[in-house]
């Protein structure tokens, strides 16, 4: 491309980008520019970039167009959108405050799969575990495994166990010396 030059300032402002940028692309871009800038042909520069001549074309409209500061940026892009949106996350929090057995589960606590299966059957909603683990994490609610509690301490337990008259004892090893001892005495011995 014969016509394409810059002002001095252009000139700068590409030098510094390709300079102080943390991305490749735009570092490439900027590159791209100042070759172009240096008299050299569109087909040379998209081959030292690796990419097609039309690609090159497609930097030079953009900076044209776009101006300085948006020009050597990749242009957003819709994406798929997100599965589980805000209402979901309110129904998926509704749906952990509730315990599972009133909902006629079995379990005791919910799970991922548990989760995925009454999303799916009752809000209609197919998201896959790992969605539900990245919805979990990002409500702030963490993986631990369940402590299974006896609601009635047996009263009789410590005498069944054998451990009733049985205690840690710590003794001292003299006054100069930091060293401690640890017995384990038995009924017979207190």
């Amino acid at each position: 491309m014969k016509n394409f030059s810059l002002g001095e300032k252009e000139r700068i402002f590409l030098e510094e980008a390709r300079r102080l940028s943390p991305k490749a692309k735009v570092l490439r871009r900027a590159q791209a520019l100042l070759w172009l800038n240096e008299g050299r042909s569109v087909t040379f520069v998209a081959h030292l970039c690796s990419v097609s001549r039309q690609t090159v074309y497609d930097w030079i409209e953009r900076y044209r167009g776009r101006g300085r500061s948006k020009a050597l940026e990749d242009g957003p892009r819709p994406g798929r959108p997100k599965v589980m949106n805000q209402k979901r996350l309110a129904q998926l929090e509704e749906t952990l405050s509730q315990d599972p057995q009133r909902l006629g589960y079995r379990q005791t606590t919910w799970t991922v799969p548990l989760l995925v299966y009454h999303l799916r059957a009752h809000h209609g909603l197919a998201v896959s575990g790992k969605t539900i683990r990245r919805s979990l994490h990002k409500l702030g609610y963490r993986w631990k495994r369940p402590r299974y509690v006896l609601a009635h301490k047996d009263p009789q337990r410590e005498v069944k166990k054998g451990q009733s008259a049985m205690k840690w004892v710590r003794l001292q090893k003299g006054p100069r010396s930091s060293l401690e001892t640890q017995l384990y005495l038995g009924s017979s011995h207190l």
